[in-house]
């Protein structure tokens, strides 16, 4: 029994057919698939260079990631470096607060002679 042309085209998987109701079906696909193989051959170097354009893009920026991408040395550096500041910057603010123990410590005195001989000191 052959399917009816007609009946295919409505379901895309009937549920009965001879394998003979298909092969125009398959025909057309065949014919297209070769004229577009066809057309691609002739063509075909237009897309070749096309993407080695583009693939070549790409390497150049991957490059560019490389040559710029830091590793554990450089982050160790950058660590390094912080932490010499961060000493440096604690050694400056206790420094900060001797002097102004020491300078009140100095006026507290000042304060104490200026009482003994009796002057008044002003602000």
């Amino acid at each position: 029994m052959v399917a009816d042309p007609h009946f295919i085209s409505h379901f895309p998987f009937p549920p009965f057919f001879s394998h003979y109701s298909l092969t125009p079906l398959f025909a057309i696909d065949l014919s297209i698939g070769r004229s577009i193989i066809k057309y691609m051959k002739e063509d075909f170097t237009e897309l070749v260079e096309y993407l080695d354009e583009k693939f070549s893009n790409i390497d150049r920026q991957l490059e560019n990631l490389k040559e710029n991408k830091t590793d554990k040395s450089d982050m160790n550096t950058l660590f390094n470096a912080v932490d010499a500041y961060a000493q440096k910057a604690d050694a400056f603010f206790q420094e900060l607060v001797m002097l102004s123990h020491q300078i009140n410590r100095h006026e507290k005195w000042l304060h104490q002679i200026a009482e003994k001989l009796g002057i008044k000191l002003e602000y």
